[in-house]
């Protein structure tokens, strides 16, 4: 009964507080509202701003960032290689990843991880990967041929051979150019 009273006591005191916050305060006044002010004509000089324009402010000039961007992959893709050569997979894949959080459209990272992720035995995702690489490949013909190998690859190691006969076919073609 307590237990009650108490719950109900704060349920009123709890609406009594709601209902308090959202009433509307009215006020009248009857003073006029001022006049406005008169803009001045054409010929009349306008008043001092009241704030001043800021003045542009002079950085030093830095080294060209596409020189750092590069350099920086170079080392991420070597990296890479180094920890592939040595069997761990898994960082190598964080290390092409850093890589192509910095450089989205570089083909060569994109063919590294899908390499890696057919030692993975990561088929799907090794498909994905050098397709992704053939896209931005452009003309680099070599780059694609190693990129329908590994798609030839995984659809071998996925069961389908006549998909993989079809990337094999198309490797040989781009070796022909």
């Amino acid at each position: 009964m307590l237990f009650k009273r108490i719950f109900l006591g704060s349920g009123l005191l709890l609406l009594l507080s709601w209902l308090t916050g959202c009433a509307i305060i009215h006020t009248e006044t009857t003073e006029p509202l001022p006049e406005p002010t008169q803009r001045p004509a054409d010929h009349q000089k306008s008043p001092a701003p009241l704030v001043r324009p800021a003045k542009p402010v002079e950085r030093p000039s830095r080294p060209a960032a596409p020189n750092r961007t590069i350099a920086a992959i170079t080392r991420l893709k070597r990296t890479a290689a180094e920890q592939v050569n040595s069997g761990k997979y898994t960082k190598a894949v964080v290390t092409l990843e850093r890589g192509l959080r910095i450089s989205p459209g570089d083909a060569i990272l994109w063919q590294q991880l899908a390499a890696v992720r057919l030692e993975q035995k990561k088929w799907r995702l090794a498909l994905n990967m050098a397709a992704k690489s053939n896209s931005l490949a452009g003309q680099r013909y070599t780059l694609q041929a190693d990129n329908w190998r590994i798609i030839a690859k995984a659809w071998q190691a996925l069961g389908n051979s006549n998909k993989a006969n079809h990337a094999l076919d198309k490797r040989r073609a781009l070796l022909r150019r």
